[in-house]
Parts: C-alpha cells; structure tokens; sequence
C-alpha cells in the first residue's frame, strides 16, 4: 500500500491530466444528453385551470339607430283678400253742379219694441195603449172554476172527530190527499198523499171526500178527458166551531 501511494505520488502530474481530461469528456457527454423534462401531473394541471379566473364576456356593442327625422307640418300660408272698402260719409256741403246727381237710398224704419213670439204648438200627447189582458181559454177557466167549486163543497162539508179519543187528544194538523171523478161527478179512487200526524184526522177527512156529493163536470171542462184527479187539503184545528 505504501508503495501504491509512493508510485502516485512519483506519477501526479500525468494523473492529474489524465484525471482532468476524463472530468472535460464526461461534462460533454452529459451536456449532449436530452433535457429531462419531469411531467406535470393531472391534477397539478386541472387545480391550475380551476385557480385561473376565466376571461369576462365581451359585450359586443350595437350600433346605435340614426334618429329618423319627424316632418313637421308647416302652417299654410293664406293670401289676404281685399277687404271692401267702408262708404264715405256724404259732405254736408253742397254738391257741385257738375256732379251727377246720386241716389237716396230710402231710410230704414226704426225697429220697434220686440214681440214675444207664443212657442209652437206641441202635438197632442199620444196615449201608449197598455197590455191587453189575454183572456184563457173558456175550457181553462170552466175547469178552475169547477175545481173551486170542489173545494170549496169539502170545506163546508167537513167535520171535526167526535170521537171520545179526539175530545181528549185534541189533535189538529192539516190532511192531504188525491181523488178522482168521472164526468159524472162520481167518487172513483182517493188515497193520502200528506198525513196531518194524527190518524183520527186522517180517517175524518177520507169519510167526508167518500161520503160527499159532487156535481158533473160543465161541457167545456177537461175536454177530451173521461176522468180528471183532483188535489185537496183539509185543515183540523182545535176549537174551530165551524168544524163542529
């Protein structure tokens, strides 16, 4: 080992050009190699395109309309006309002889005080005729009144129950009920259609329709009709002496 070190020693200088020449050529070798360039990562990249604020829009600015100039309407011009000239007055002086003579014109009368005048005459007032009363047909109005007849015959003819059971009840209320005549006046069928709440009521106004006497139907009522249905009511209050 001590020999190796005395020979280097001895032998420095050549080793030091050989050494340093070595360093130059491996420097140039190195300086020809390609750049090492590292990739950027993706993500570096997008975090990049994110921190970066975008661009503002550009407005692009229209032009702006010319304003369209609005006519406006000249004032017409009117020609003055010749206005007639006023009359001189006459002279009081007297006219020369060589003037021809002119004419007078007759002097106006002085108006008189001013007359009323009476205002024209109106027309003689015209009177609007109102609505004719339509009169019903003479079958229509034999009907109704054969109809009021009916009614007012059950009316008079009804009595109020005698019955011991009515005296201490006492009941009252209103009874309806349907009937049908022939055009003879006789009873064909009868039924209840509204209950007064009590059945004595009910079975008193029944007996007095099925015991009553009609009259025949007048020729001109319900023509074209063999039976007619009547509708009627019967009222039952306590104390009523007329239903006694």
């Amino acid at each position: 080992m001590l020999a190796l070190l005395e020979w280097c020693y001895c032998r420095r200088d050549p080793i030091s050009f050989l050494g340093a020449g070595f360093l130059i050529v491996a420097a140039l070798l190195i300086g020809r190699l390609p750049a090492f360039h590292k990739p950027n990562s993706p993500s570096l990249e997008m975090a990049a395109m994110l921190e970066t604020p975008a661009p503002p829009p550009q407005i692009k600015e229209l032009p702006r309309p010319e304003p369209v100039p609005v006519p406006v309407a000249q004032p017409r011009r009117i020609a003055p006309q010749a206005m007639p000239l006023a009359p001189q007055p006459l002279s009081s002086a007297d006219p020369s002889p060589d003037a021809p003579p002119r004419s007078v014109s007759p002097v106006s009368a002085a108006p008189g005080p001013a007359v009323a005048q009476a205002p024209p005459a109106l027309p003689p007032a015209q009177t609007v005729p109102g609505p004719v009363p339509v009169q019903p047909p003479v079958g229509v109005a034999a009907s109704a009144q054969y109809e009021a007849q009916i009614l007012a015959y059950l009316e008079r003819v009804k009595r109020y129950p005698t019955s011991r059971e009515a005296r201490l009840t006492r009941p009252a209320g209103t009874t309806r009920f349907w009937f049908e005549l022939n055009r003879m006046g006789l009873l064909l069928g009868s039924g209840l259609l509204t209950s007064s709440g009590s059945n004595l009521l009910d079975a008193e106004a029944l007996r007095t329709l099925r015991t009553g006497a009609f009259p025949a139907f007048p020729e001109s009522a319900y023509a074209g009709e063999t039976n007619h249905r009547f509708i009627a009511a019967l009222k039952y209050e306590v104390g009523d002496t007329s239903s006694q």
